[in-house]
């Protein structure tokens, strides 16, 4: 993927919601409860193949999430949004296929750092 100036390179991560269905977002993860809010591996599965398919570049799997990458015009077309350089705390899922919007919790682009070039 070669960055674009007009269409930049942008990276989210992709949460997944535990195969009990219990909800993740707000849990503090210990070695207690990891297990039971592991994603089902074949709806991992599933969910990995349809980015990718869309035209996302999948990162590793590590516990109950993975990051997407690719330029902004993708996750555009992919999630029907218009994304700028302000980007969303979160993606829409709307447009993802029903199997897989269901097993999946949240997909979030982490918050720009307050320090290095730009910052007093």
């Amino acid at each position: 993927m070669t960055p674009q100036p007009t269409d930049p390179v942008v990276s989210a991560q992709v949460l997944m919601k535990a195969a009990t269905r219990a909800p993740i977002r707000d849990q503090r993860i210990t070695s207690e409860n990891v297990a039971s809010l592991a994603p089902s591996r074949p709806e991992l599965d599933a969910a990995v193949a349809a980015l990718g398919r869309a035209g996302l570049e999948i990162g590793p799997v590590v516990g109950s999430s993975f990051s997407i990458t690719a330029p902004r015009s993708t996750f555009d077309r992919v999630f029907g949004t218009h994304l700028t350089d302000a980007l969303p705390e979160e993606l829409p899922l709307g447009r993802l296929p029903a199997p897989v919007r269901r097993t999946i919790e949240a997909i979030t682009f982490s918050p720009p750092p307050d320090f290095g070039p730009g910052h007093p």
